[in-house]
């Protein structure tokens, strides 16, 4: 069969990498180019974490992480063995750390609250740290008296619908220095909005927001560098000689019900809504649409 993705992003590839084993005439359509994709993977910092993101998105969504999160490792396999040079692909499975700054602790204690709401048949996975806890499980966080752990779990069922599509700003910084050691994402919990910090290969750290209520496409703002700057720095003095890689804003498409769907019109299928969710709930999604090709 012949078939036309338009898009290169994650979710485009992830399609063609999912058809290919099936002998499909595949062709990758992309605006831009590929060696400088302006995708809104190339915005994100690849997380897929459903137990930390299950208070911001809705229990569908959570249900799609806790798939995608199965289907990740078999991903990676059938990359790693198209891929001419076999190269290894990062996937951190250590779970995700959350602090607050001493002046915002009430919003960590909010965070956990609103965690054991979502994750209430989960208990097991949210761990509060205390003292020397946090250190143990986190060392470059020893600063931090409070902490919460959450390891990856399971969920069960879920439903999807689609409704009007609207696009959502994300903005990042990558920076890279050798004196933080990082080795999971840290979600840092504010009263304005959340913060991310994810360490990735080669010494490189991506820090962003998850919950900027702006649109448009302009450049990141002076007030979000410096909020997302001084994050960093407030987290570990290390990282006040990091070196700025680079600052991008963008935007992603999501439904007003926030639950990505998968819509089909005679011949075409589309995948759309996945928000800032692509690597969380994407192969779930894929496998979805799929089995309307096969």
């Amino acid at each position: 069969m012949k078939v036309a993705i338009v898009g290169a992003g994650l979710i485009g590839r992830l399609i063609a990498l999912r058809l290919i084993p099936a002998n499909h005439e595949i062709t990758l359509l992309e605006a831009n180019s590929f060696d400088n994709p302006t995708s809104a993977v190339a915005l994100s910092a690849g997380l897929i974490s459903p137990m930390s993101e299950s208070v911001r998105i809705p229990p569908q969504v959570l249900e799609l992480g806790f798939q995608s999160y199965r289907l990740w490792p078999e991903i990676l396999r059938n990359l790693n063995e198209l891929d001419p040079e076999h190269q290894p692909v990062t996937y951190q499975t250590d779970g995700t750390i959350a602090v607050s700054f001493q002046e915002e602790q009430t919003c960590l204690l909010e965070h956990k609250q609103k965690l054991q709401r979502a994750l209430s048949d989960y208990p097991s996975n949210l761990q509060m740290l205390y003292n020397e806890e946090v250190a143990a499980v986190e060392p470059e966080l020893e600063r931090f008296e409070t902490a919460i752990f959450l390891k990856v779990g399971r969920h069960t069922h879920a439903d999807k619908l689609a409704q009007k599509l609207g696009s959502v700003r994300g903005e990042v910084i990558r920076v890279h220095t050798k004196n933080v050691k990082l080795t999971r994402p840290v979600l840092v919990i504010q009263q304005r909005f959340t913060i991310y910090i994810v360490p990735k290969p080669n010494n490189i750290f991506v820090v962003g927001a998850t919950d900027i209520d702006k649109h448009g496409s302009q450049a990141v703002t002076v007030r979000s560098s410096l909020d997302l700057l001084s994050a960093l720095y407030a987290i570990h003095p290390g990282f006040s000689g990091a070196e700025i890689m680079s600052v991008i804003a963008g935007e992603r498409a999501f439904y007003e019900n926030q639950i990505p769907a998968v819509t089909e019109y005679e011949n075409i299928l589309t995948l759309n809504g996945l928000n800032r969710h692509g690597w969380l709930a994407g192969p779930a999604l894929v496998e979805s649409l799929i089995q309307k090709i096969s």
